[in-house]
């Protein structure tokens, strides 16, 4: 295995680690909307909003990603 593909396969695991942080922050921000009123539960729900557009766009990398691996292609032209 080649250092630029662990190097794609490490970045990969790091964005995947940033979507479980990303959902964790959503869930706990669920808590505080529940809770919250006026500014404070639209600055919360804005936020979400905001975390799950980051979450779609790196599964969308991450599945690029993927698909360069698979076809054995040179992994430095996917990053």
């Amino acid at each position: 295995m080649g250092m630029e593909r662990k190097s794609v396969e490490y970045f990969i695991e790091i964005m995947n680690e940033r979507i479980q942080f990303l959902t964790d922050s959503i869930n706990d921000f669920e808590k505080e909307i529940k809770s919250a009123d006026g500014y404070a539960k639209g600055h919360f729900k804005g936020y979400n909003a905001a975390r799950r557009s980051e979450i779609e766009f790196i599964q969308r990398r991450i599945e690029f990603l993927n698909k360069i691996l698979e076809e054995n292609n040179e992994p430095e032209k996917a990053v």
